[in-house]
């Protein structure tokens, strides 16, 4: 059997119940990597998606947290800590497609597209620097919609062009340390 490039890591995937986030943590499991599998609101799917993962014979712990909320991110990785002992890949998969005119946009929409599209990746990011070493790696999802605006969409397009500067700002300091962080 080929080396898998990812043996002896291990990697959590914001956002894994369903979508995108379940099939990129399904991809680094089969490529080698233990799994950190999160949800917010999703568990029989993300419980599915650790299943999937302990099948190909790869380790799946569960965490969840609602990443806009810092207190419930810092306790996630309080569990990941203790139950799993390290990380080497942070993906911030979660996010919300927030939709809606300027002039009727309404406070809960402010608060769920820029507290799960650009401070939940934050207080992920944050709290995963603390402990990626050489090697690691933080990985944003982004949007073509930071790069070409689509009108109701501003509130989304402005959080993902704020995630990709964080990023490349992110990417410069954690290079000191031979970790990557990248859209």
């Amino acid at each position: 059997m080929a080396s898998l490039p990812l043996t002896g890591k291990v990697a959590l995937v914001t956002g894994a119940g369903r979508g995108i986030g379940r099939e990129i943590a399904l991809r680094l499991a089969r490529d080698g990597a233990d799994m950190v599998v999160h949800y917010a609101s999703s568990r029989e799917g993300a419980e599915q998606t650790a299943a999937d993962i302990e099948a190909m014979g790869r380790k799946a712990w569960l965490v969840s947290a609602d990443i806009a909320r810092r207190e419930e991110v810092v306790a996630m990785f309080g569990v990941i800590d203790a139950e799993v002992g390290r990380l080497d890949i942070a993906v911030n998969n979660s996010g919300v497609s927030v939709a809606g005119s300027l002039a009727g946009v309404t406070d809960e929409q402010i608060s769920d597209g820029l507290g799960i599209n650009l401070l939940g990746p934050l207080h992920v990011a944050s709290e995963a620097a603390k402990r990626i070493g050489e090697g690691g790696r933080i990985i944003n999802l982004g949007s073509t919609n930071s790069e070409f605006p689509l009108a109701g969409a501003g509130l989304y397009g402005a959080a993902k062009a704020a995630l990709k500067h964080m990023t490349v700002s992110w990417a410069k300091e954690l290079g000191r340390k031979g970790a990557t962080c990248n859209m």
